[in-house]
């Protein structure tokens, strides 16, 4: 891809329209503010709209870990303590609950896609499933392709028996980023197809859509690196909107 945006400039624009996406379900409709005044309400809604920009963002740049990491072990032991860590500020945020078991964080969902990529790149190392490899006859490529079928349904499978964020759908994402992940134009046009899985027809599929034009400017560098903030902020931000949330409901009295 030929562009302009780092990897960290996307991590930004992710953690920014997601911020303003649970800002506006715990602070606006959450606390009950949208009640005060039609221009607060459409406020909400255009933040919410900006917010479908946050997933696809997180689901590419994800793929993008994975194809950047030296130590997978870790990458994935990390994205699991921030799964755990940050269930129940999502509850709090979703719920007003502690513990709210009918649904589960988006980090579970990230998590889950990259245990599932992890899971097809041993397929395509094992059955040569990259084009221009030819030790493995027809019959072995396609047992190949069979097992990567059944892993991603599988996976698909798993995010809806544990209510992740997202479910299937989010998954699938994850995968189409990955199994485009050499040939960009295909990526985009592969991703806002998943998008419409995910969004349907309406506004919030175009917002998803715009996603994909800040991914088809990703240039393929890091830029700063940003540590563990990305991984923080997810946390920390929900706990702040729903605070936030709480302490207007409780003032506003409903």
């Amino acid at each position: 891809m030929s562009g302009r945006l780092t990897s960290e400039k996307l991590k930004i624009l992710a953690m920014g329209t997601m911020f303003l996406d649970h800002a506006a379900a715990a602070i606006i409709f959450g606390s009950g503010l949208n009640r005060l005044s039609p221009l607060v309400e459409n406020i909400g809604i255009a933040m919410r709209l900006v917010g479908r920009m946050a997933f696809p963002l997180y689901a590419f740049l994800l793929v993008q870990g994975f194809l950047w990491t030296r130590d997978w072990t870790r990458y994935v032991a990390r994205v699991a303590l921030f799964a755990l860590i940050s269930e129940v500020p999502f509850n709090l945020m979703v719920a007003g609950e502690v513990w709210y078991s009918r649904a589960q964080n988006t980090i579970v969902t990230l998590g889950i896609g990259l245990i599932c990529m992890r899971m097809l790149e041993t397929l395509e190392k094992q059955f040569e499933l990259t084009p221009g490899l030819g030790r493995v006859g027809a019959g072995g490529k396609l047992l190949g392709m069979a097992l990567g079928i059944w892993t991603v349904a599988a996976a698909m499978f798993t995010a809806e028996l544990m209510r992740a964020d997202y479910g299937a759908l989010g998954v699938l994402l994850v995968v189409v980023l990955y199994v485009f992940r050499h040939r960009p134009p295909e990526l985009v046009v592969a991703g806002c197809l998943a998008a419409v899985l995910i969004y349907g027809f309406g506004i919030e599929v175009l917002f998803a859509w715009i996603a994909f034009f800040f991914i088809s400017r990703y240039n393929g560098e890091r830029g700063r690196k940003l540590g563990l903030m990305p991984y923080v902020f997810y946390p920390v931000h929900l706990l702040v909107v729903w605070l936030v949330g709480a302490m207007i409901r409780g003032v506003l009295g409903i």
